[in-house]
């Protein structure tokens, strides 16, 4: 994987060629800023339920945000890594300007680490 390009397209292209809406009340598993890393750095108004990815198994109720791939809920299981990437990739996909700079840094602090550790 070239870092730098996945970086440039999630960062500028993703929202425009995957759009994501809040959508409907209904249970889930949080994603975008109410998930792991974008959580415990931002602060958002307790007031607005929380985007999900929706799914019957989901202890979470809040605003659907259909996940880039049908099966990201069981995929995240297990790969806890592969949860926090998707979380950000939604966060910028479906979050207004603050929410998108926020992961922005983070997903290039993610991908910086990630080269690292595969010697990239």
């Amino acid at each position: 994987m070239h870092f730098p390009h996945f970086e440039e397209f999630a960062v500028h292209a993703l929202r425009f060629i995957a759009p994501a809406r809040l959508g409907p009340l209904t249970p889930g598993f949080p994603t975008a800023w109410a998930a792991e890393p974008m959580a415990g750095a931002i602060r958002v108004s307790g007031e607005e339920p929380p985007p999900v990815w929706p799914d019957a198994r989901g202890r979470v109720r809040g605003q659907a945000i259909e996940p880039l791939h049908p099966s990201a809920s069981e995929a995240v299981e297990d790969w806890s890594e592969l949860g926090e990437i998707l979380a950000l990739l939604d966060s910028l996909r479906a979050g207004d300007a603050r929410i998108r700079l926020v992961a922005e840094e983070l997903l290039r602090g993610m991908l910086r680490e990630l080269a690292e550790e595969m010697g990239l």
